[in-house]
């Protein structure tokens, strides 16, 4: 394919046409919408955008990373799983005539093309034909699982469902079995006056000298909220673990359900999952790493929070 094709044919490509018996212009969207840097939007599991010095850089998965450049890519770009390339792999094998649409389009730099710019070989006599033909693409599209999923904001990145699925039944049998348990780790747990008192400041003042950053957490650690006057209300001293993250917030699902809680788009069971922010939130996992380290006589391992 052309330079630029894929990152048009997975974003918007947009026909316009006139049709008989209807007064206003017909436009029809033949890109599968995927996502949009305009809007800074994508759509989860299909497509991700990366910028330089995030953790997914040196992540080598199912996304198409270039593995010659081990991790250290030079510039902000997209990245396209495998469930869309076989979309894409679908598309231009059902309507090949869409790469030279996009193709020519990108040449002349169209924001809007006609009908013929797609049927170039179509004539006037012929135009009821094109347009079935184009209406017959977008309801391909339309009829596509993607075209059914949720946008999510740009740097979204999470888990797989399976993966957050198997933490929520572990978290679900240590709840269910939480008498039989045995927990080796620390009796008590010192933590700074500031946590407890946070909510009662404004952002700017003096508990959030250090502020947490989307950084300081990883997949996997388990975390406390600390906050629950927001909009969206969240229990003060919720626990739950981190699955993913976005430019701004953490994405973790919590132990258990909670009235403003969602399903992170469709990646956890509803009411557990949230969007936090990261000066919010306390890790578990890094202040009892910090207190084995400081405590060279404790000799207990921690299993679960």
């Amino acid at each position: 394919m052309d330079k630029g094709v894929v990152n048009r044919l997975t974003s918007s490509f947009l026909i316009a046409f006139d049709e008989y018996g209807k007064e206003e212009r017909q436009v029809l969207d033949l890109g599968l919408n995927l996502k949009s840097f305009a809007k800074k939007v994508h759509v989860a599991d299909f497509v991700r955008f990366i910028a330089p010095g995030e953790s997914a850089n040196t992540v080598f998965d199912e996304y198409n990373h270039s593995q010659g450049a081990k991790g250290r890519h030079v510039r902000k770009h997209w990245e396209y799983s495998m469930e869309c390339f076989n979309v894409i792999k679908e598309y231009v094998s059902t309507y090949p005539e869409i790469l030279d649409g996009i193709a020519a389009n990108m040449k002349h730099k169209k924001g809007m093309n006609g009908i013929y710019d797609l049927y170039p070989k179509f004539n006037k006599a012929d135009k009821t034909e094109a347009i079935e033909k184009v209406k017959a693409i977008a309801k391909w599209i339309e009829d596509l699982p993607s075209s059914k999923l949720p946008f999510v904001e740009m740097g979204f990145d999470t888990l797989d469902q399976s993966l957050i699925k198997r933490l929520q039944e572990h978290s679900d049998f240590v709840a269910d079995t939480y008498d039989s348990v045995r927990l080796q780790c620390p009796k008590n747990m010192q933590i700074e006056a500031m946590f407890l008192y946070q909510e009662m400041y404004p952002y700017w003042f003096s508990p959030y000298a250090v502020q947490n950053t989307v950084n300081d957490f990883k997949v996997g650690n388990r975390v406390m909220n600390l906050n629950s006057t927001l909009r969206q209300f969240i229990p003060f001293a919720a626990r739950g673990t981190v699955v993913g993250k976005t430019e701004d917030y953490i994405l973790v699902v919590f132990d258990e359900q909670f009235l403003h809680g969602n399903t992170i788009y469709g990646h956890c069971d509803n009411y557990r999952g949230a969007r936090v922010l990261p000066i919010f939130l306390m890790n578990l996992t890094k202040s009892f790493a910090m207190m084995i380290r400081e405590n060279k006589n404790n000799h207990g391992m921690i299993k679960a929070f």
